[in-house]
C-alpha cells in the first residue's frame, strides 16, 4: 500500500471540499477517529459486514468502510501537517478471536495515541495506523479496496459532506 499517495489524495479532498478552512486541533482530529471507530463498532453490531459490492449503500454503512474512514482521517491529518507515515508492513500486535476486546484495544490505542507526552504527532499516528492495518490483516479485510472506494464515493459528496466540520 501506497501511504503517502494515500496521505496526499486524502488531504487534497479534503481541502476541496472545506474541511480545512479551519483546521482541526490534534484532539479534535483524534476524536473525529474515534468517533469513525464506534461507527464501525456499531455497523458490526448490525451485521453491515462483506458488503454486496453491488450495493452501494450496503458498502457505505460497512463495517469496513467506517474502518477505512478511520483511516482516511489518519492520513487527511498527515497530509495537512506535512507528516510522513511508514507503518510497519507487519507489526506484531497479536489480535484475540475475542471481538470484545479488539474493540477496547482499538479504542485503547487511540486514547493513548491521542494522550500520550511520550511520542510527537508522526509517532501517535503511525502508531496507531499499523493497529488498524494489522486488525485489517488478522480479519483478511483488503481495506486498501474499502479506502480506495470511500475515497471515490467521496469525490460525489457536497461541501464538507453536508456537515458543519
Amino acid at each position: 500500500m501506497n501511504h503517502q499517495a494515500l496521505i496526499e489524495r486524502s488531504h487534497k479532498q479534503a481541502v476541496a471540499k472545506g474541511f480545512w478552512e479551519e483546521p482541526l486541533t490534534f484532539d479534535m482530529a483524534m476524536a473525529l477517529i474515534i468517533s469513525e471507530i464506534a461507527e464501525a463498532l456499531e455497523a458490526y453490531r448490525k451485521g453491515r459486514v462483506n458488503p454486496d459490492w453491488n450495493d452501494t449503500q450496503a458498502v457505505k454503512e460497512s463495517f469496513e468502510v467506517e474502518l477505512a474512514d478511520a483511516i482516511i482521517r489518519i492520513y487527511d491529518w498527515a497530509g495537512g501537517n506535512n507528516l510522513e507515515l511508514d507503518p510497519e508492513d507487519d507489526p506484531t500486535i497479536i489480535w484475540s478471536e475475542d471481538e470484545g476486546k479488539n474493540w477496547i484495544n482499538l479504542f485503547i490505542s487511540c486514547a493513548h495515541c491521542a494522550t500520550s507526552e511520550v511520542a510527537n504527532q508522526e509517532v501517535k499516528l503511525e502508531c496507531l495506523l499499523e493497529d488498524f492495518l494489522s486488525y485489517c490483516k488478522f480479519k483478511q479485510i483488503d481495506i486498501e479496496k474499502y479506502i480506495m472506494w470511500k475515497l471515490d464515493y467521496n469525490l460525489s459528496r457536497p461541501f464538507k459532506h453536508g456537515k458543519q466540520f
